[in-house]
């Protein structure tokens, strides 16, 4: 058989059929960079934020203050407790670098307390001092720095008795912004009052005599010193009914003993809530609603009354919560 003659013609047109492909494998490279961790923050209370306990409004509202020192203003008034400023250690974790800003929410309240506001800070020993937010600080770093806080409270009439927590909120921004969730405390109680029922009355004793007389907390009259006697009239201790707190002590005294026509009271004795006699310092029980305080004196005559006349000496019982 005839071999097919192939021409160069056909060949390379036959070779031409053939077509290659050239793959490309593209690679591709990069810096991968590790995301740095966010700094952390802590902050650790060295003293609760306190504006001790005050007195209930008889109406209307009031104001009490507590700077960041501990001072404290306003037209409210403390019955007892001590006020103190809020006191804490802010620390940072991480790179800790970059400047700080710090601001105050307020939070819950309690019955009558209308608000816990006019934040003030003192950041860093004075770094930064004044009303808050503060900003641009310096980072408080692994070491920390100290952080004191005052503000104001406004209550009305509506308080009630007893101790309250209000919540704020320490809000810490770098990046990002740490919460930190504070309590404060603040009590009320109702003031003091003092109702006096009777003055003490030695009735009638001899003229003319230096001698010195004792009146007891039960209104019996005695001779001290001297020969002078009680001789006619009624005789009554002096005696005083104490309200306020019913859960707070008190402290009793007398002081200011003043003379009246040669006459000088002194040695005042109290029998508080129907207790034995003592001298008048005396810490008793919270008064509540009316406690009586029966009070004894010795006063000195010095002579020279005429008779028929008359001496009106005094001294003063105060009275304060403990």
């Amino acid at each position: 058989m005839p071999s097919l003659a192939v021409s160069a013609d056909a060949k390379l047109s036959s070779q031409r059929s053939i077509q290659t492909i050239l793959l490309v494998v593209l690679l591709c490279f990069t810096h991968i960079h590790a995301a740095a961790a966010a700094d952390t923050f802590t902050l650790t209370q060295n003293q609760q934020l306190n504006f001790g306990t005050l007195q209930i409004p008889s109406s209307g509202s009031q104001n009490f203050g507590v700077n960041p020192v501990g001072g404290t203003a306003g037209n409210g008034t403390l019955l007892y407790g001590i006020p103190a400023n809020g006191d804490y250690t802010i620390k940072c974790t991480g790179t800790c670098t970059s400047a700080i800003t710090l601001s105050i929410t307020s939070g819950s309240t309690c019955t009558g307390l209308t608000s816990i506001g006019s934040w003030l800070g003192n950041y860093n020993n004075g770094g930064a001092n004044g009303a808050l937010p503060f900003s641009g600080l310096a980072n408080p770093g692994a070491l920390g720095k100290d952080f004191k806080l005052g503000a104001g409270a406004t209550y009305t009439s509506s308080a009630t008795a007893g101790t309250c927590t209000p919540t704020f909120t320490i809000n810490l921004t770098e990046t990002g912004t740490t919460n930190f969730t504070e309590n404060a405390s603040i009590g009320f109680d109702v003031g003091l009052a003092l109702n006096k029922n009777s003055d003490i009355n030695f009735g009638t004793v001899t003229a003319a005599n230096a001698s010195t007389y004792r009146i007891s907390t039960a209104g019996a009259v005695s001779t001290v010193s001297g020969t002078g006697t009680q001789i006619y009239g009624t005789t009554s201790a002096g005696s005083i009914t104490i309200t306020g707190s019913a859960s707070d002590t008190i402290t009793i005294s007398a002081g200011s003993y003043t003379a009246n026509n040669g006459v000088t009271p002194s040695n005042a004795t109290c029998s508080y809530k129907g207790a034995a006699a003592t001298a008048c310092l005396v810490t008793g029980a919270a008064p509540g609603s009316g406690t009586p305080l029966l009070l004894g004196v010795d006063v000195a005559a010095d002579g020279t009354q005429a008779a028929g006349s008359t001496a009106a000496p005094t001294f003063v019982m105060s009275v304060t919560y403990n």
